[in-house]
């Protein structure tokens, strides 16, 4: 069922990397060093096949994580819903010298139909 869902809602791959190519923030979820599910908001610099992480005040691990954008976000309160486009990029944190770097490995792409 899951990959019904994905190929009705998903997009394809150049339209999630343009959206990755146009956001500055998103969502980093890692697991620390108490093996705790962390999220963490993120600026970050697109490049390739990696995330280059902004921020310096990050506690993060090495390791898999997950890192998800959301744009063209849509309130529609009569219907409670929420219209909008999101990247959601599996991979791992890679930590350097003078930052973080995340790298995808998978990356997927959501969206809502009406915004099609």
């Amino acid at each position: 069922m899951r990959e019904m869902i994905l190929k009705k809602l998903g997009m394809e791959r150049e339209e999630s990397i343009a959206i990755l190519s146009s956001c500055k923030e998103g969502v980093l979820a890692y697991f620390d060093e108490d093996n705790t599910l962390a999220e963490e908001a993120c600026s970050y610099v697109f490049k390739g096949d990696t995330l280059e992480l902004l921020n310096e005040d990050h506690l993060l691990n090495e390791g898999k994580a997950s890192f998800a954008v959301v744009k063209e976000n849509k309130v529609i309160p009569e219907d409670f819903n929420v219209l909008y486009k999101s990247v959601i990029c599996f991979g791992e944190v890679v930590l350097t010298d003078d930052k973080a770097v995340f790298k995808i490995q998978h990356l997927t792409g959501k969206k809502a139909e009406e915004l099609l």
